[in-house]
């Protein structure tokens, strides 16, 4: 029998931010949805009442002989029993000419029967869209079996127009340059006075010599000769910058005769020689220094070409002269200054990686049938993809129910967010057990890029799951001839349990009843074609203690005292009843709960 129509589906929804080191958080359950679709023609209701509860039977036709078929029902004042107050899930189908026949069908929440293709697991959280950075939806889904697909992520991008740089990283040596001249007359008797020098550096702000390093070397004024001043300095980081020479003379001339300034200046740039900015930054020249050995130290402006909307080179060129018209000895000096585009910046690796069970995350597997470890993946947002631990073992020759779990730690030390496992219920054989271990497929709706931009509002598209079967049931039916006694046989899908009757080879009938606990659930005459050849009558059990009743052609007279019920068949593993058969032939019941074994 053929499920029609059940849509189960589960969002979960969690956010990963990578920017603000954010874990998934909660879960978010939509509501259990039950849809029957038979035959989308006219509907009825049945209300039945048995003893102290009420059901109701969605029951869909599309032929005047079912809907001759329902009324006889009502007139029969069929019943529907309850084990507690709960609605179960029944029917019976035929079919006829290759097309499907319900004389009636019902579901309910406790029980799962699906004709949908999968179920779709949404990864996500409302998207923070005042929330700076790339954030990620992933995608997975998973089939009324238990089977799980892989993950699909679709990547939403909140573009603030502008990251802030990374903090830099002090790999370069200070450069030193001198405050003033780097050579320097003085008359003998005079006072020697002491300019500096200024230390820059890429990362440490600039700062004097006098006050981060050290002025080695002294100058006797009143002795004539050349005395040479050292500076040297360090950055934070230790490294060393070259040392810096000023040469001083004590000459016997008179400071401030005409003709006695023949020297020329000397221009040092302020800060750094060569820098590196961000497009659209602010740039301001540090200007530079022009020294003296008369004049002293006196600022000047560079003449600049840098643009700092265009990623590309530029350069800001100083030149100058002293008082005497000497122009400086290094006239033209530039400072490089390289515009470049914003980096995204790279934040330290805080956030464990995620796991993914590959495969069904629950495995329910024939006694003696060998299991084979599918594993799981992990995921992390800096190291990628990589096989997951595992602990736990399976033992397939004892029936009983088994965990593997699966954890990961990332390289940064950070263990997984969550961890997995797969459930593995060994159970005893059944006949022709066939078990649906194949994963759906999932297609993320729209690009799995989308960029928005900063504090708007995200409605995201979904995604749909897809598997290679189109309903969770897997029949498995032994034969049933006249004379040679009623056979079953069960079928499981998952960790559901249904038992299946079938009735072959041609068989007639006019009447069918399916009943639960002894009170009779729904009978009714096929009265508008008589003598239908029926190639195959199932009627599901999918709750425990439910009897069918099969009402076979009155013309036929005939006992079935051979009638057996096979108990592997008929007794739910999960709640351990069993379950009896009647036949009925001209209002003569034979009822059978016989082994036949």
């Amino acid at each position: 029998m053929k499920d029609r129509g059940l849509l189960h589906g589960i969002i979960i929804v969690m956010r990963i931010s990578l920017l603000h080191k954010k874990s998934f958080r909660g879960f978010t359950l939509i509501e259990l949805m039950v849809a029957l679709f038979i035959m989308s023609v006219s509907t009825g209701l049945l209300l039945a009442n048995y003893p102290d509860s009420t059901i109701r039977l969605n029951l869909l036709n599309n032929t005047h002989d079912v809907a001759l078929l329902i009324r006889e029902a009502q007139m029969k004042g069929s019943a529907v029993a309850s084990d507690n107050g709960s609605i179960g899930g029944y029917g019976v189908t035929f079919s006829h000419d290759s097309n499907i026949v319900t004389l009636f069908s019902d579901s309910s929440d406790n029980v799962i029967q699906s004709s949908f293709p999968a179920e779709v697991l949404l990864n996500s959280d409302i998207i923070d869209t005042s929330i700076e950075g790339p954030h990620y939806v992933v995608y997975q889904a998973r089939d009324a079996s238990g089977n799980v697909s892989g993950t699909m992520t679709r990547t939403v991008i909140v573009d603030p127009n502008m990251v802030a740089p990374p903090a830099e990283v002090d790999l370069v040596k200070p450069v030193i340059r001198l405050i003033g001249p780097a050579s320097q007359s003085i008359v003998i008797g005079s006072v020697y006075t002491e300019q500096d020098a200024m230390v820059s550096d890429d990362v440490d702000a600039p700062s004097l010599v006098s006050e981060s390093g050290t002025i080695s070397g002294s100058v006797n004024i009143n002795a004539t000769g050349t005395y040479t001043i050292v500076y040297s300095a360090k950055d934070v980081a230790g490294h060393d910058a070259n040392d810096v020479e000023r040469k001083v003379y004590v000459v016997d001339v008179l400071e401030g005769v005409t003709g006695n300034d023949v020297v020329s200046p000397v221009i040092s740039v302020n800060g750094s020689s060569s820098l590196t900015i961000y497009k659209n930054s602010t740039y301001t020249d540090k200007r530079a220094t022009l020294n003296d050995d008369v004049d002293g130290a006196k600022q000047i402006d560079g003449v600049s070409t840098v643009n700092t909307s265009v990623v590309g080179v530029y350069e800001v060129a100083y030149s100058g002269s002293d008082m005497a018209d000497n122009p400086a000895s290094n006239n033209g000096i530039k400072r490089t200054v390289t515009v470049v585009n914003t980096p995204i910046p790279i934040l330290p690796d805080t956030v464990g990686p995620t796991i993914t069970v590959n495969g069904s995350p629950s495995r329910t597997i024939p006694l003696g049938k060998d299991y084979i470890e599918q594993g799981s993946t992990a995921n992390d947002d800096v190291d990628g993809a990589f096989v997951a631990t595992s602990t736990g073992f399976v033992d397939t020759n004892t029936v009983g129910t088994y965990v593997i779990t699966y954890g990961a730690t990332d390289k940064a030390g950070n263990s997984a967010l969550e961890t997995k496992q797969r459930i593995i219920k060994v159970i005893p054989v059944y006949n022709n057990y066939i078990e649906d271990t194949v994963a759906p497929t999932i297609t993320i709706n729209g690009p799995s890029i989308v960029t928005i931009p900063l504090g708007s509002v995200y409605v995201d598209k979904g995604a749909t799951a897809n598997d290679e079967t189109s309903s969770s049931e897997i029949k498995n039916s032994a034969g049933f001839s006249i004379g040679d006694g009623l056979f079953t046989s069960n079928q499981l899908t998952g960790d559901e349990e249904k038992d299946v009757i079938t009735l072959k080879d041609g068989f007639t009938f006019k009447k069918l009843c399916v009943a639960d606990n002894g009170g009779s659930l729904m009978c009714g005459f096929v009265d508008g074609v008589p003598n239908i050849p029926i190639e195959t009558l199932t009627i599901s059990f999918i709750r425990p203690s439910q009897t069918a009743h099969i009402y076979i052609n009155n013309d036929t007279v005939k006992e079935y005292s051979n009638a057996c019920i096979e108990l592997n068949s008929f007794k739910a593993p999960t709640f351990g009843h069993i379950r009896s058969v009647h036949v009925f032939h001209s209002g003569v019941v034979t009822t059978t709960t016989k082994p036949c074994n």
